[in-house]
């Protein structure tokens, strides 16, 4: 039976991260996500919750991340929110580009988020960033257009990369 509602609470260190990819396995799993938006929806919610673990000075037992899931009709939503002070940085995901790869205001993890997720919302009050990908009619066009980003945005962080050496 396909469970509609998920909820897990991870410690920032490596056995949360195999947590957090074994529950996005199984979630999934269950909704018969494959290929590409299944590794889309992986990198999402890793990046976002590891993005959280960044800003700690340093990484405590005590510090975690609680991820909701939940489905709503066509969509799936997975909800990153910060616990015992793991902040999630606010920042105006309408204005991430791939263009602005450079400009310290943008996070790298927030823009592979945007490319990858068809909804973010970062949400300063819970502490959280959410992330909607919509399951009706994951199109052909769409998964081009993501991968067309996604090695745009690796193409520019070579570029920058080699320039530094």
């Amino acid at each position: 039976m396909v469970q509609k509602e998920r909820k897990l609470v991870v410690a920032v260190n490596e056995i949360g991260i195999h947590n957090i990819e074994r529950f996005v396995e199984e979630i999934c799993d269950d909704f018969n996500i494959f290929n590409s938006y299944f590794g889309n929806i992986m990198m999402t919610v890793l990046e976002a919750s590891e993005n959280a673990f960044v800003f700690l000075e340093e990484k405590e037992e005590s510090k975690k991340v609680e991820i909701k899931f939940w489905s709503e009709k066509n969509k799936l939503v997975f909800q990153i929110a910060g616990k015992n002070e793991v902040y999630v940085k606010k920042v105006d995901v309408d204005n991430i580009t791939v263009d602005n790869l450079d400009n310290k205001e943008f996070p790298e993890s927030h823009m592979i988020i945007k490319m990858l997720a068809d909804e973010v919302k970062i949400d300063e009050k819970s502490n959280s960033i959410t992330m909607v990908f919509y399951i009706s009619s994951i199109n052909y066009n769409t998964s081009i257009q993501r991968e067309k980003s996604i090695n745009e945005y690796f193409e520019k962080v070579i570029k920058k990369i080699k320039a530094h050496e």
